[in-house]
């Protein structure tokens, strides 16, 4: 996903452990490991949507220029989508 990798890049490359211990602390979203996180990034394997919103969502968030959120998730679910009835 070139998508994700220019969010972690606008976020400052954090750590899988920074991410997931932030994304835990926010009630709101779906908690995420660091190896799950890891994994997103390499594009190892298609995450749940809930996963991929929490680490959208905390990307942005520590993005040097963050976007509009709802903006963002919307780009993103469509991209999942996609993916999802494109892949076996």
């Amino acid at each position: 996903m070139d998508a994700l990798h220019e969010l972690y890049l606008n976020a400052g490359c954090p750590s899988g452990r920074v991410v997931s211990t932030s994304i835990y602390r926010d009630r709101s979203l779906e908690v995420v490991s660091h190896e799950t996180y890891r994994a997103a990034l390499r594009g190892a394997y298609l995450l749940s949507w809930p996963k991929y919103h929490s680490i959208i969502v905390e990307l942005n968030r520590r993005s040097r220029a963050p976007l509009d959120e709802a903006v963002l998730v919307a780009e993103f679910q469509a991209r999942w989508r996609h993916a999802r009835a494109n892949s076996p």
